[in-house]
């Protein structure tokens, strides 16, 4: 049975539990292993950079968000900074040791929101490389790029969920260790391929290593 839709992954978890009594609980299933999925999932398909003017301290992180990788700013000269990540702590003590406006130095996550210091001076484009979720199912978006690549993640990952509700520890165990071994599967096919780039000089050769995949 190919598993491409929300309604086929459904009917899949239904065929392999062999019940027809879960209708019901089988979207909670699936709503279960997606919340697994996104604490265990780092995938490269979930690497994304937004864009947005940046004139104020504040403003608010993606819906999506899932974890920080950097955030650059470019003014209006076309001079670029990239911000260090700092903790609220920092922030505010810096902030009780000058709150004026400047070029932003520092980065840190306070709730829903994003703050900067110094504050903005001007308006700044800024970019932000991050971590995003993988879209939800749903009858409204029936499949993603997870589902399509690796529909394995989500039976099992569904599966998995299921042990707990029908007090099936021996499946929460099979079907875990399923889940566990495709997610790492993903892993380990998006591990960096590393080779060697030789730049040649008119004195000798310089040995570099080199990524075809890196983060941001």
């Amino acid at each position: 049975m190919a598993i491409t839709t929300y309604s086929e992954l459904q009917s899949a978890v239904a065929d392999w539990l062999n019940r027809s009594d879960l209708t019901a609980r089988i979207p909670d299933f699936i709503t279960l292993a997606e919340t697994r999925i996104n604490r265990d999932l780092r995938a490269r398909e979930q690497q994304v950079i937004a864009t947005a003017n940046v004139d104020t301290p504040f403003f608010a992180i993606p819906g999506d968000f899932l974890e920080f990788k950097s955030f650059r700013i470019a003014d209006t000269g076309g001079n670029a900074f990239e911000l260090m990540l700092a903790t609220p702590e920092q922030i505010s003590e810096a902030l009780t040791e000058s709150s004026v406006s400047s070029t932003p130095q520092f980065v840190t996550i306070i709730g829903d929101q994003f703050q900067l210091w110094p504050a903005p001076d001007q308006m700044y484009v800024g970019s932000l490389a991050y971590v995003r979720k993988v879209p939800a199912l749903s009858d409204a978006a029936p499949t993603n790029w997870l589902l399509t690549d690796a529909p394995d993640v989500y039976l099992y990952g569904a599966l998995m969920s299921a042990g707990p509700f029908l007090r099936d520890n021996e499946a929460l165990v099979t079907f875990k260790t399923l889940f566990d071994e495709a997610i790492e599967a993903i892993r380990v096919a998006d591990k960096p391929v590393v080779g060697v780039l030789r730049t040649e000089f008119p004195q000798r050769g310089l040995q570099r290593r080199y990524s075809i995949y890196t983060d941001f």
